[in-house]
């Protein structure tokens, strides 16, 4: 079990785009989600671990850590868009097919943007 107590490395725009993409993927496809592993009410998380389900023999990424604020000031903000909803048809096409390479181009885009756009840039 994940239990790192601390916060995590913060991640910057370009660091976003090349180890976010694909396990953001996985959780907009429902493959993979977000593990809050210190959390409790006298102690709230500092970082959340986006994880792959326990489904895969062999899991698609290692699980990552992204600090809680970067959590929800830029990956919520893109994997909960309307452009990334499951139930979009283009979405839900490239999920059932397996069309990974182009959405996730998509993806790395828009986490940088993303990123930036909170204030992480390449610093």
């Amino acid at each position: 079990m994940l239990t790192r107590r601390g916060p995590a490395k913060v991640i910057t725009a370009e660091e976003a785009r090349e180890k976010l993409a694909i396990p953001c993927y996985y959780l907009i496809a429902g493959k993979a989600g977000p593990l809050f592993p210190t959390s409790s009410t006298p102690t709230p998380t500092t970082v959340v671990w986006l994880v792959p389900s326990k489904r895969w023999l062999q899991p698609p990424f290692p699980p990552v850590p992204i600090p809680l604020e970067q959590w929800r000031e830029a990956v919520l903000p893109v994997v909960q868009s309307e452009e990334w909803d499951s139930r979009a048809p283009l979405i839900r096409e490239a999920i059932r097919a397996g069309r990974l390479s182009q959405e996730v181009e998509f993806l790395r885009e828009d986490l940088y943007r993303s990123f930036t756009e909170a204030g992480y840039g390449n610093e």
